[in-house]
C-alpha cells in the first residue's frame, strides 16, 4: 500500500493500471480486427473470381449471407465486426468509469454526524472505499472477508451453460477457423453479461445499504429538520430521473466550494451556521448520489451493449434452430429489464432520495420519472418474449432489412 494509506483499507490501485492496460490493448487489437473483417467480408462478397468489382452484388448483400436456406443468417464478417465494435465500446466504457474516479471526479463518502472536516488519512481511506466499490465490488467485498462464493457460483454457471451450448453447435463460418466469430459472440456477450450484471447487482446492493446508513445519521444529529436540509441546494431536483441523468460531478463543485467558505465563516454561536452545516451536508449528499447514479448509468448501458450482442448472436445460424438457446438469451435479456425496474421502484421508495428529489417517501411516485425508467426495463422484456414466442419476427424483420443492405452496396 501507499505511504499514508490506511492498513486496513486494501489498496487496488495496481488493478486499476492492468485494467487501463487491457482496455487500450483491446481497443487497438479490436480495431485491427474490425478492419481485417470489413476488407474481408469486400473481398468475399464484392470482387469477382478475377478480381473485378460487383459482378455477384445482386447474390449478396452486406448484413446477411444468403447462398442457401441453411445458412441464412448473420455473416462472418458482420459477427465479426460486431464483435469488434461491441468489444471496443466496453472496452472504451471501461476506461471512461476508470477516469471518472480519477481524484478530481471522487467525491469521498460524506459524514452527516460531524462538521469537523476529515483529516488526511481519513479521506484517503474513503477515497479507497469509493474506488473499491465502484470498480471491484466482489473483489473487494472478498478483501473484507464477505461472502462471495454463491455470486461466483451463479457467474460460473451462466458461463458453462452457454459454453455447452455453443460447444455442441457447428460453426456457420466457411473458412477454417478454431473457434467461429459466432461462437465467440455468444460466449464473450455472455459471459461479459454475467460479470457485468452480478457487479452491477453487487454496486446497487451496496449503494442502498449506504444510502440506509447516512438515513440513520443523518435522523441522529438533526432529528427534527434533517427531511428539510435538502430544500437549500441551490438546484432543486424534481423526479429521480434528475438525479440519475445528472452530469458528473466533480470535487471542484461550485456550489461545495461556497458551503465550505461559509461554513468556515460562520461564527460558532450564529444561528446561521446551523444551516451552512445542513447546507454543506446536503451538497455533499447530493454529489455523492451523482456519482453512484453516474457509474450505474454506464454500467446499465454496457450491460445492454452485450445483451443486444448475445440476443443477435442467438438468432444467427446455427444458434437460431436451437430454442433452448433462444429461450437462454431471452431470460438473460428479461432479466436486466427486471433488474431495472425492481432496483428504480427500490430507490423510489427511499426516504433519503425522496426527500432529495421532492417526491413522496416509502412510496413509488407515478410520474414522467416512472414512464422514463420503466419503459426502457418493460420494452426489454417485451421483446425477449415476443422473439421467444414468435421466432418468425426475425423473418418479417430480415425482409425489412435485406433491401436496404442491397441498396447500400
Amino acid at each position: 500500500a501507499p505511504a499514508g494509506a490506511p492498513a486496513g483499507e486494501p489498496d487496488l490501485s495496481w488493478h486499476l493500471i492492468a485494467a487501463r492496460g487491457v482496455g487500450l490493448t483491446m481497443i487497438l487489437a479490436l480495431a485491427g480486427i474490425y478492419v481485417c473483417a470489413m476488407v474481408w467480408q469486400r473481398r468475399q462478397w464484392d470482387w469477382g473470381p478475377n478480381g473485378d468489382w460487383g459482378p455477384h452484388k445482386e447474390d449478396s448483400f452486406l448484413w446477411f449471407k444468403i447462398t442457401s436456406d441453411m445458412w441464412n443468417g448473420l455473416s462472418p464478417a458482420m459477427t465479426a465486426q460486431l464483435l469488434a465494435v461491441g468489444l471496443i465500446i466496453l472496452a472504451y466504457g471501461m476506461l471512461l468509469q476508470m477516469h471518472l474516479l480519477s481524484p478530481e471526479y471522487t467525491i469521498i463518502r460524506p459524514d452527516p454526524s460531524t462538521s469537523t472536516p476529515p483529516s488526511d488519512s481519513e479521506r484517503q481511506k474513503r477515497l479507497e472505499e469509493v474506488r473499491n466499490s465502484l470498480l471491484f465490488p466482489l473483489l473487494c467485498r472478498w478483501r473484507r472477508n464477505r461472502p462471495v462464493v454463491l455470486d461466483i457460483l451463479c457467474v460460473a454457471a451462466a458461463i458453462l451453460w452457454l459454453g455447452f451450448l455453443a460447444w455442441h453447435l457447428q460453426s456457420p463460418d466457411f473458412f477454417a477457423m478454431p473457434v467461429s466469430f459466432a461462437t465467440s459472440l455468444l460466449l464473450f456477450a455472455g459471459g461479459y453479461w454475467c460479470v457485468r450484471l452480478f457487479k452491477l447487482v453487487q454496486i446497487l446492493k451496496g449503494f442502498a445499504r449506504q444510502l440506509e446508513e447516512l438515513t440513520k445519521a443523518l435522523r441522529e444529529r438533526w432529528p427534527d429538520s434533517w427531511p428539510t436540509i435538502f430544500e437549500q441546494l441551490p438546484e432543486k431536483r424534481v423526479g429521480l430521473q434528475e438525479v440519475i441523468w445528472a452530469t458528473r460531478p466533480s470535487v471542484n463543485d461550485h456550489e461545495w466550494e461556497k458551503a465550505k467558505k461559509a461554513l468556515q465563516e460562520a461564527q460558532a454561536l450564529d444561528g446561521c451556521r446551523l444551516k451552512a452545516e445542513q447546507k454543506l451536508c446536503a451538497i455533499e449528499i447530493e454529489l455523492y448520489v451523482r456519482q453512484f447514479f453516474h457509474h450505474i448509468v454506464r454500467l446499465g448501458m454496457g450491460l445492454v451493449v452485450s445483451a443486444c450482442l448475445l440476443f443477435l448472436s442467438a438468432q444467427a445460424f446455427p444458434f437460431s434452430q436451437e430454442p433452448l438457446l433462444r429461450l437462454s438469451a431471452s431470460i438473460m435479456l428479461a432479466a436486466i429489464g427486471c433488474v431495472m425496474a425492481w432496483y428504480y421502484l427500490k430507490f423510489d421508495r427511499n426516504e433519503l432520495l425522496s426527500r432529495l428529489v421532492g417526491t413522496d417517501p416509502k412510496r413509488v411516485s407515478v410520474n414522467w420519472s416512472l414512464i422514463q425508467m420503466v419503459a426502457p426495463a418493460v420494452l426489454l422484456t417485451a421483446v425477449a418474449l415476443l422473439s421467444q414466442t414468435f421466432p418468425e419476427i426475425w423473418q418479417w424483420m430480415r425482409g425489412v432489412l435485406e433491401p436496404m443492405a442491397r441498396s447500400s452496396i
